[in-house]
């Protein structure tokens, strides 16, 4: 349940730093969290996403799955949200970054090791 929580956390934060960059001139209004209403939609599906896991539990990183929940125009949308945040959130969270890392190595290793059990 924690990896969800971290996942939210860090989806929303790329999405946030995302927004502010590309879409602060644009003449929208943003909502309590400094989002345009196209972003607000795009975490709001991020979310529902990560709840409807089917993987349940043993869910890793959505980055990392062999399965694609994502339909093709949000894959693409989020893809682009990553590519911008990601270099940007290095240095403005480095700490939630290394721990990010840390638990997606952590998945690999654990996969790796289940993989070469079987």
């Amino acid at each position: 349940m924690k990896k969800k929580y971290k996942e939210k956390d860090i989806v929303e934060l790329m999405i946030k730093i995302y927004c502010d960059k590309n879409h602060r001139n644009k003449g929208q209004e943003k909502d309590e969290n400094g989002l345009c209403p196209h972003c607000k939609e795009l975490v709001d599906y991020a979310f529902e996403r990560v709840e409807r896991c089917p993987k349940g539990e043993e869910k890793g990183f959505c980055s990392s799955c062999e399965i694609h929940c994502y339909s093709k125009e949000y894959r693409a949308e989020i893809r682009k949200v990553m590519a911008f945040s990601g270099r940007r959130i290095i240095v403005s969270h480095p700490m939630m970054t290394i721990k990010h890392l840390l638990m997606e190595v952590s998945e690999k290793v654990k996969k790796l090791v289940k993989n070469k059990r079987n």
